[in-house]
Order: structure tokens, then C-alpha cells, then sequence
């Protein structure tokens, strides 16, 4: 029976994972009530409760999220094992899903991470540009109403079997033709 952190990470249209370390935890805050103003479901590490598996909950957090907030500091590029794993989980969801959106918000003057180098890196400097930074994230297209795919009519149907049996009669046409011609073998 699913207990209240995976209610929490059911798959919603507007899931955001914030990617952060302790030292960043004010920004990751303020990014996440922002986020959850417009109603998107949000996640952060402190989420995850007392005996559960941090690198469990994170992937799956991860993996259920179509965007990826990514806190770039000098205390998020130190060598923590944590976020290591954390940032190649946000690298392999990217590779796996490309339609996932990463979006690097820059907190200080720090150079990026290799994986984020080819990324727009947004100025979350300050509050001023912190808050510029969560109201473009939520007006991307991310978060436009999606278009779901009506199913097709009965006019269409038969529009895709009439241009299939089109298709299928010439190629009997074509292998027909080929059977038809004598092979010409090598001439002496």
C-alpha cells in the first residue's frame, strides 16, 4: 500500500525535481514555493523520510519528473558521492527522456558542470534574479496545457488501410516484376 511520499511522487503533469546541496537549501525553498504557486508537484531531498533510501527516493523522483532544476554553487560542485549519483540519475533521465527539461540556475560565479555545459545557464545570483529564474521556468512550454492525441476517426482509419493497401500492392507489383526478369549472370 503506497504510504504518503509516494502519493507525493505520483506522476503529475507538472513534476519538478530540485537538484541542491545543504548550503543552497534557501534557494531550492524559495524556487519550490514558486512552483508550487502554479500548482506543479515538487521535490526535494527533505522530503524523503527517516530510514529510507536516499538514492532510492531521488531516482524515482528523478525518473518521475519532466523538469530537472539543477542549483549550480561552489558547494554543489565539491566532490559529494550524494550528488554524484544524483547528477548522473539527471543525465541518464535526460538521455532516456529528451523531452525532459534541465534547466542550470547559476547561484554564484561558478562554471557549470561538464553535463550542463551545453545548457543555457540561468543567473539566479540574488533573489531578484532567483525569482526571474522561477518565472521563466514556469512560463516555458514545459508547462503549456499539453495537446493530447485525439484517436483517430473512422474517416482517417480508412484513409490509413486505403494508402497500406496501396503500398502493399506495390510492393507485390514490385517483387513480382523482379521474379519476372531473367537474372543475367556474368558474361563470358
Amino acid at each position: 500500500m503506497p504510504d504518503e511520499t509516494d502519493r507525493k511522487l505520483a506522476p503529475r503533469d507538472k513534476m519538478i525535481f530540485i537538484s541542491y546541496t545543504r548550503h543552497d537549501a534557501d534557494a531550492a525553498d524559495s524556487l519550490e514555493k514558486v512552483c508550487r504557486q502554479i500548482g506543479a508537484e515538487t521535490f526535494v531531498d527533505r522530503q524523503i523520510q527517516p530510514g529510507e533510501s536516499l538514492t532510492e527516493k531521488i531516482d524515482q523522483a528523478i525518473n518521475r519528473s519532466n523538469v530537472l532544476i539543477v542549483l549550480v554553487s561552489k558547494e554543489s560542485l565539491s566532490d559529494s558521492p550524494l550528488h554524484s549519483i544524483e547528477w548522473s540519475a539527471i543525465c541518464e533521465r535526460k538521455w532516456k527522456v529528451p523531452e525532459v527539461r534541465i534547466f542550470p540556475i547559476c547561484l554564484d560565479k561558478s562554471e557549470p558542470p561538464v553535463f550542463l555545459s551545453d545548457l543555457e545557464i540561468l543567473d539566479g545570483s540574488d533573489n531578484e534574479k532567483l525569482a526571474s529564474c522561477a518565472n521563466y521556468i514556469i512560463e516555458f512550454k514545459t508547462f503549456e496545457n499539453t495537446i493530447k492525441p485525439q484517436p483517430a476517426s473512422d474517416e482517417q482509419h480508412k484513409e490509413t488501410e486505403k494508402r497500406f493497401q496501396e503500398l502493399s500492392d506495390a510492393i507485390r507489383r514490385h517483387i513480382s516484376r523482379i521474379a519476372d526478369t531473367p537474372m543475367k549472370g556474368p558474361q563470358s
